[in-house]
């Protein structure tokens, strides 16, 4: 997996998400409109991250955190439970991920 491929800002498309899957798309995707600000994932490549999430008024609230990679699995650290992923799938424009392991909170 191409690591570089991974920085950058992902929100999740949840109208394609499949089973296990988790399906997030680039900021440059059209989304169909959202009754509220979609999850996202932002990935930098120095290390750093952020999970966003509708928070009040609809307005989205974003948690500073770190990631890495290992294989094909991504771990997102926040400031509560680590998130695991398996890396299914990742372009520049589209990730999959299926969930490993769970946080405080779904992303």
């Amino acid at each position: 997996m191409d690591v570089r491929k991974l920085a950058g800002r992902w929100f999740h498309s949840h109208e394609e998400d499949e089973g296990e899957r988790v399906v997030y798309r680039n900021e440059a995707f059209d989304f169909p409109p959202a009754r509220a600000p979609r999850d996202s994932l932002v990935i930098e490549p120095d290390g750093t991250a952020a999970v966003g999430h509708p928070g009040p008024a609809d307005r989205t609230v974003s948690t500073p955190g770190t990631w890495e990679v290992s294989g094909d699995v991504l771990r997102v650290v926040t400031t509560g439970a680590p998130v695991e992923w398996e890396v299914e799938m990742l372009d520049e424009n589209l990730l999959i991920l299926r969930r490993l392991s769970k946080g405080d909170r779904e992303t």
